[in-house]
């Protein structure tokens, strides 16, 4: 079947052209943003780290340092951009970025073919439908349930959107630039697998999709906390247990070698926890409790739901919207997009580039949501790093020594504000109704 751009191909159909410009420029303003700042003390961070796995080795870095709660393949990256860089800090900054900026790049390579495989006659917004001939690839899942026949420009769950607005607003997407190209952190890259996971659950290759979530895994711990939206999303007779056993095929090997080798170093994994700071549900319960928004002592409610309270509460809030998503038979972006939503909505912590996570995921969701997060949380972001700006630095750095300032915290009210709304308005969608994936599955159906 040949899309209606005239080409059977994602990376020839109309507008292709035009999106590889848009990526390019995006690329451009990242790289070039990342070559003449720092970023923030995450990157002085890091720094250290690869310092001390260097002098010390990877085992006893762990030990040594209690802020020190990252997966190894981050740890590593940071320690090889210390060998590259030797005395230069930039240049550590600049390579630390790169694996955030060749993330987005590979980010909006995916919402290109998402975006393509909507247009080309299935329903838009990742509906879970399969064509406009209502015929299924003869490789699909033999217990999956027949597709339904669809105009390839019916309304879906998201709505018509041509791929290269897609690209465009992620390339061009503020809060993703000051990310990638300034903070000094890995976010972007557990988000990209995150949406690739979702994705190759909506091409019904669940071993796969679980693998890659495990994956994202070993980036940061955060992605964890999808693996119930991920099953949720996976409606097909036995594929819950196949993406069950892609997860913990890459999982439970990987944690083996962990517990041999380094001990130490998966219980202080466990330890991982967000930074106690004015947002969402903690701002709410410290103007409950002070009445204004300054850098007080917490109060004995505002302490309870970050050390204890907010995570149980967190967790039940994921398992609730999941299954809400599974019995509205939402599609598999969709739910990726109230997971990551429910997260930071509900979550007893938070550091700016956690906003990278819902806004890449709403992209592939609701491309007009995406659009109003990414500008939002982009200038919310952008306002916090200019407050925290050091005038003692020759390059441009960001050093975060304590809450956010009241005014900053307002406008994160506003943006935590604008997800919630988001999140309640894709609980609320049409639901689906089958896959927008003709492709044939890989060997993840025949486990």
């Amino acid at each position: 079947m040949r899309s209606p751009a005239g080409s059977s191909h994602p990376g020839t159909g109309r507008g292709w052209g035009a999106a590889v410009v848009i990526v390019g420029v995006g690329l451009a303003i990242r790289l070039g943003l990342a070559a003449v700042t720092l970023g923030t003390n995450d990157v002085t961070t890091w720094r250290r780290f690869g310092f001390e796995v260097l002098h010390y080795g990877l085992a006893a870095a762990y030990q040594i340092d209690p802020e020190l709660v990252h997966p190894p393949a981050p740890t590593l990256w940071a320690t090889g951009a210390v060998l590259l860089s030797g005395t230069s800090e930039r240049a550590f900054a600049f390579l630390m970025k790169l694996p955030a900026i060749s993330a987005d790049v590979v980010a909006c390579w995916l919402l290109w073919r998402i975006g393509w495989r909507r247009r080309s006659g299935s329903a838009p917004g990742g509906s879970m439908m399969t064509g406009e001939q209502g015929t299924s690839s003869a490789a699909d899942d033999r217990s999956a349930p027949a597709p339904a026949k669809i105009p390839p420009r019916a309304s879906g769950s998201g709505g018509f959107c041509p791929p290269v607005v897609l690209v465009a607003l992620w390339a061009l997407n503020p809060l993703a630039i000051l990310v990638s190209g300034y903070h000094g952190n890995t976010d972007n890259v557990y988000a990209l697998l995150v949406l690739l996971a979702f994705d190759l659950l909506d091409r019904r290759r669940f071993l796969a999709a679980g693998a890659v979530l495990a994956a994202a895994i070993n980036v940061k711990l955060i992605p964890v906390l999808l693996l119930p939206g991920l099953l949720a999303a996976a409606r097909w007779p036995g594929s819950a247990r196949r993406v069950l056993a892609g997860f913990f095929l890459l999982l439970v090997p990987m944690s083996a070698v962990a517990l041999v080798l380094y001990p130490f170093w998966v219980l202080r994994l466990l330890e991982y926890g967000s930074n106690r700071e004015d947002w969402g549900v903690l701002l709410l319960i410290k103007l409950l409790e002070h009445g204004h928004a300054a850098d007080v002592a917490p109060g004995a409610a505002e302490l309870w739901y970050f050390r204890n309270g907010g995570k149980w509460i967190m967790l039940m809030a994921l398992l609730a919207s999941a299954g809400v998503c599974r019995v509205r038979r939402l599609d598999a972006f969709t739910t990726a997009a109230v997971a990551a939503g429910v997260f930071l909505v509900i979550a007893p912590g938070f550091s700016l580039q956690y906003l990278v996570l819902p806004a890449l995921l709403l992209v592939a969701a609701s491309p007009r949501w995406g659009a109003y997060f990414g500008i939002m949380a982009g200038c919310f972001a952008g306002g916090v790093y200019y407050v925290f700006l050091s005038e003692n630095s020759r390059w441009a750095y960001s050093r975060f020594w304590g809450l956010f300032p009241p005014v900053a915290a307002c406008c994160g009210l506003i943006v935590w504000a604008m997800l919630l709304v988001a999140v309640t308005r894709l609980l609320l969608r049409k639901p689906a109704s089958g896959s927008i994936a003709p492709e044939a599955p890989d060997a993840s159906h025949v486990v």
